[in-house]
């Protein structure tokens, strides 16, 4: 718990503005958690940005699963992109299992060097999913992008020529709970397809397509 506690702590600045909401596992697979159990995901930007660094916790799109016991997880989320269908105010009861194993498969592909969990017959389960995730186990690699000196735009790339860029493997998953606001996607396409075409070395910010919304 402190360790979940310290890895939101450090960022509660930059969260302060997502929704939450607490998955209640009513499933007979139980959620397991890891060395490094607080898990920064992101559904949309890594489809839409040329800028593939998009688990930072300010970009649109941003999602934190924070694994509390093995029947409880707290859900962090970006209400502007994301819709989630609720079984009160405050939870959802996930009784799909598939739903669980895709959470899990994220605390699989995060993990540092440990998984934990609660009972010794699930190791074979987590041998399992391992199996299927294990190529997307791999250090984030490095590029360098040459820019273009005679852009329209030369101000979004100031006096740079080039940028490093860093590429993560993406495993990407599925919530059965959890739909887009395809209106308020149309807007961050918008403003993503800008920022590829010019270069602008930078995924969609929350405040930006907030502030873009609210035009």
């Amino acid at each position: 718990m402190q360790t979940i506690v310290g890895s939101l702590d450090m960022h509660l600045p930059l969260i302060a503005d997502l929704s939450s909401i607490l998955l209640i596992n009513d499933t007979g697979t139980n959620f397991i958690t890891s060395d490094n159990p607080v898990i920064f995901y992101n559904y949309i930007a890594p489809n839409y940005s040329k800028y593939k660094y998009t688990n930072t916790v300010a970009v649109s799109g941003f999602m934190a699963f924070c694994p509390i016991t093995e029947k409880l997880l707290i859900l962090l989320y970006d209400d502007v992109l994301y819709q989630i269908y609720r079984h009160s105010q405050t939870t959802i009861r996930v009784e799909k299992t598939s739903d669980i194993d895709s959470i899990n498969i994220l605390q699989v592909v995060n993990c540092s060097e440990e998984i934990y969990c609660y009972d010794e017959s699930e190791i074979d389960y987590i041998k399992n999913l391992y199996s299927k995730v294990e190529k997307y186990r791999k250090e984030p690699s490095v590029i360098n992008n040459e820019l273009d000196k005679k852009h329209k735009y030369s101000d979004a790339i100031r006096d740079k020529t080039c940028e490093l860029q860093f590429i993560e493997p993406y495993y990407k998953m599925r919530l059965s709970f959890l739909e887009f606001n395809e209106k308020n996607i149309i807007t961050y396409k918008k403003i993503s397809r800008y920022k590829n075409e010019y270069n602008i070395p930078s995924a969609v910010m929350r405040d930006e397509l907030r502030r873009e919304l609210n035009k």
